[in-house]
């Protein structure tokens, strides 16, 4: 039999599925966690400043790495990092959270912050019920290897997301020990591919259904990351496709391609929302077609044949009517496809829409800078290392729309849930995980002032553990998007910022500062921040007069956000 501590395990089990970053809070309960990972030179332990950002950090290492980790105290501290968790879970991101939880002898007793739901204290599995795919209280080490095991496994089946697990304090503080031979009897839960004959069955189906459009549009969303770019281009070459992406999916198509239209939505590209009006036959692979995505959904679709693929039966049948559905992985369903016509003549594009410009670009030439020409900058400076983090809010409208990206799934956005501060955070898990395969690859975080001030004290996390990110902080002075609502609505909110020395703010926490006033100062600001190994934050400073137009479809509807 063999036998190893708790702690010990648990921090193998994380190296086991390629996570040697772990981000966290210190808290007396979970400390024996801490000076396990501490004391293993294989792995490295970020220390955050609050839970919620750490709980980002692993969402931004997870979306590099495939899983990420982060270790919260119970009561206050994992309540704090809900918020990383919903984003994880909006977004399908797989993530391990481990907490502690009071001793069993001191359930109902008030123990120091207790959350079991016993008295008035906190049902902390309750809340997490509904934010995760899975969550466990595991109460002797018996249960450790089981559990974790099968959780970690549910994490990665199927639609992706983040588990939880809440350990008896006294687990990790004494020296419990487990039979690790007991994870040879743990069942695989990874999801069954579609039967053999019944996958020949609706790849012909779809096929048919293909030969029949004269004018196409493939929309990748994001549940269609995992697949082979390669395959895909097969599939859209072969039947003359125009490439479309939701916002999430921004990063996984070369953003360069000649079939390549943009993103769809509110804050689209023109040419991508227009196509999709224009299409006679959609396939739909891995998107939800939210709100967003679809510009509250007056684009046109409901009037469309669609071909829907997705994992998720819910997905399948949520806001449109499907032609054909197919319930496979994405990464299946190009693979098939692409085997069936690869010996096909690749059809010509067409697209009676590409001499559309964007809905910005006539009144853009009236300002000397603006946010299309700061990102036509940093486009210059981005190369196939470099990896584009967006926050939310009016900044990422413009990154959405005007970011070239080269598709090595090289744009990351917190994109259901909609978290401010969540890309500013997350960048350092990004780059953490980015530095594990790829030491000299570039992370650039595009933020607003408003989302910046939500997470900027992290900023002190990078300096301490020399992880070199670039945050771009598009500077207007007020919650951009709240503020012209407001306008727009004759509301009387004071949505402004506060007047912040973002250069000083950076300087006093071990970060290089640079203020952007115009194109030939961001040039010189970019150049400097490139060519350092050291953390750097470029106040890039705008008006807020510049507002990015939205879309809505041929339909008057009103934008919510």
């Amino acid at each position: 039999m063999s036998e190893k501590k708790c702690s010990e395990y648990i921090v193998d089990e994380l190296k086991k599925n390629g996570i040697y970053t772990v981000f966290g809070v210190p808290g007396v309960n979970v400390l024996p966690l801490f000076d396990r990972i501490e004391r293993d030179a294989s792995m490295n332990m970020i220390t955050s400043k609050t839970e919620l950002a750490c709980s980002y950090m692993a969402d931004g290492y997870a979306r590099v790495k495939d899983m990420g980790c982060f270790i919260s105290t119970t009561g206050p501290g994992i309540a704090s990092a809900v918020n990383g968790l919903i984003s994880s879970y909006y977004d399908s991101i797989p993530v391990i959270a481990l907490s502690a939880q009071v001793n069993i002898s001191e359930y109902g007793k008030y123990g120091i912050q207790e959350m079991t739901g016993y008295g008035r204290t906190p049902d902390v599995l309750s809340m997490m019920k509904y934010i995760t795919k899975d969550s466990q209280r595991i109460l002797s080490a018996d249960e450790i290897v089981n559990k974790l095991n099968q959780g970690i496994q549910i994490s990665r089946a199927d639609r992706k997301g983040p588990v939880y697990f809440e350990i008896d304090e006294e687990i990790l503080r004494e020296d419990y020990s487990v039979n690790t031979e007991d994870s040879s009897c743990i069942a695989n839960l990874t999801a069954e591919n579609s039967a053999v004959s019944e996958t020949s069955q609706i790849i012909d189906e779809v096929e048919r259904m293909l030969d029949q459009g004269k004018q196409i549009v493939l929309i990748i969303g994001n549940g269609a990351k995992d697949a082979f770019p390669s395959d895909i281009d097969v599939v859209a070459n072969k039947f003359g496709m125009g490439i479309v992406s939701t916002y999430l999916a921004k990063g996984k198509i070369d953003n360069r391609k000649e079939n390549y239209l943009g993103v769809m939505g509110c804050y689209g590209n023109r040419i991508a929302n227009s196509s999709i009006e224009n299409a006679d036959i959609i396939l739909v692979v891995g998107a939800t077609l939210n709100y967003l995505s679809t510009a509250g959904w007056t684009n046109g679709m409901e009037n469309k044949r669609i071909i829907r693929v997705d994992l998720d039966d819910d997905e399948l049948n949520r806001n449109y009517q499907a032609v054909i559905k197919v319930k496979m992985d994405a990464k299946v369903f190009f693979s098939e496809l692409s085997k069936r016509v690869s010996g096909r003549t690749d059809k010509p594009f067409y697209c009676d829409c590409s001499e559309l410009q964007d809905y910005d670009l006539e009144k853009d030439k009236d300002y000397l800078f603006s946010p299309y020409k700061a990102i036509q900058v940093i486009n210059q400076y981005l190369d196939e290392n470099s990896i584009v983090v967006a926050d939310v809010g009016q900044n990422s409208y413009w990154a959405e729309r005007y970011i070239s990206v080269n598709g090595n799934n090289n744009f990351i956005v917190n994109g259901g849930n909609g978290s401010m501060g969540h890309g500013v955070a997350a960048s350092i898990g990004v780059r953490c995980a980015q530095k594990e395969t790829n030491p000299q690859g570039k992370v650039f975080c595009i933020c607003g002032d408003g989302g910046f001030m939500m997470m900027g004290n992290e900023l002190s996390t990078a300096s301490k553990n020399d992880i070199n990110v670039i945050w771009i902080v598009f500077n207007n002075g007020s919650l951009g998007t709240q503020e012209a609502w407001c306008k727009g609505h004759e509301y009387v909110v004071d949505c402004s910022c506060t007047g912040v020395d973002f250069v000083k703010y950076a300087n006093s926490q071990g970060v290089d500062g640079y203020r952007a006033d115009s194109v030939e100062e961001l040039k010189n600001a970019l150049s400097q921040a490139v060519a350092s190994s050291r953390s750097s934050l470029i106040d890039v400073r705008l008006s807020k007069e510049i507002i990015p137009k939205s879309y809505y479809g041929t339909k008057s509807v009103e934008a919510k956000r």
